[in-house]
């Protein structure tokens, strides 16, 4: 009884987790553009998946919302561990200053990606 007990948390537990989202935060500086600079998508290899799940939290268990591919620019917004938080698409607003640390709330869409798959060439 006591093991159905705990199995039915760590369900409940991690379904909750993937739920959960992590913004994207940008600025902080007035000095600074509102993001660390651009990078480029890259190493995806053909034969696999061919994307790069972009995530609302920066880890494998947060829910994938959308997907990136080899040659893809996004902006480079903010870090934790191995994941990246960016920015990406058209007009997004972040390569200006935004004097206060924020979360992104533009018009491009935002969220966390494996930082292995991303190049900076920019910043």
């Amino acid at each position: 009884m006591r093991k159905k007990i705990v199995i039915g948390l760590l369900v409940l537990g991690s379904s909750l987790f993937a739920e959960k989202s992590v913004p994207v935060m940008v600025g902080g500086d007035s000095d600074f553009d509102a993001c660390g600079g651009t990078g480029i998508i890259k190493g995806l290899k053909v034969n696999g998946d061919g994307f790069l799940a972009v995530r609302k939290g920066p880890d494998s268990k947060y829910k994938m919302i959308d997907k990136l591919y080899n040659g893809n620019n996004v902006w480079l917004c903010d870090t934790k561990g191995k994941w990246e938080g960016v920015v990406y698409g058209k007009n997004c607003g972040v390569g200006g200053t935004i004097p206060k640390r924020q979360k992104y709330s533009g018009q491009c869409k935002s969220g966390w990606i494996y930082g292995k798959f991303v190049t900076l060439f920019a910043g």
